[in-house]
Parts: C-alpha cells; sequence; structure tokens
C-alpha cells in the first residue's frame, strides 16, 4: 500500500502488511529495561484492533511521508490502555 498523503504515523506486521495510522507515537524512557515501551494514540479502528491483539509479533513503524522507520520490533506486544495503547517490546538492532 502506499502511504503518501496518509496523516500520522503508519504500522505495519512482520508480513510488511499495513495495519493503520495514529495521530502520534512517543517512546517511555525506561531505566535499566531491555524493553522498549511506545505509546500509540489517535489510531485508527484497524490498528488499534491489531495492536490489541497483538502478542510478541514483529511490528514495523514509520513516518509516512519520508518512510523513515520510527521502529523496528524483533517482537512486542500490544495494551488497551483507556484509549489508548501502549506496545511494549525488542527493537531489532540490525
Amino acid at each position: 500500500m502506499n502511504t503518501e498523503g496518509t496523516a500520522g504515523t503508519v504500522f505495519f506486521d512482520s508480513q510488511k502488511k499495513f495495519r493503520g495510522c495514529a495521530s502520534l507515537v512517543s517512546k517511555r524512557g525506561r531505566a535499566q529495561s531491555d524493553l522498549t515501551v511506545i505509546d500509540v494514540v489517535g489510531a485508527d479502528a484497524g490498528l488499534t484492533a491489531f495492536l490489541s491483539q497483538l502478542v510478541r509479533g514483529g511490528l514495523v513503524v514509520r513516518e509516512p511521508g519520508s518512510g523513515d522507520t520510527l521502529f523496528k520490533f524483533q517482537w512486542a506486544s500490544g495494551f488497551v490502555n483507556g484509549q489508548d495503547i501502549n506496545i511494549q517490546g525488542i527493537l531489532d538492532r540490525a
């Protein structure tokens, strides 16, 4: 899928399938932990459904215009937190 013109940050699964957009993604600081935690705000319905069921799956988070990768998780799990979703997992260091 061409994500040019898409508003917000875009998400793909481990098979490079487009999963949806969110208006804001922010990284939380975690001292002395290998886990990376991000907060996802304003996710569309498809992305919310995907992330809320994500259990140790691959995940790539990109900027839509530039295509720059913000986060590439070896594995990640999603947790619903009110209207938002928290993702935690291990980043791919390759």
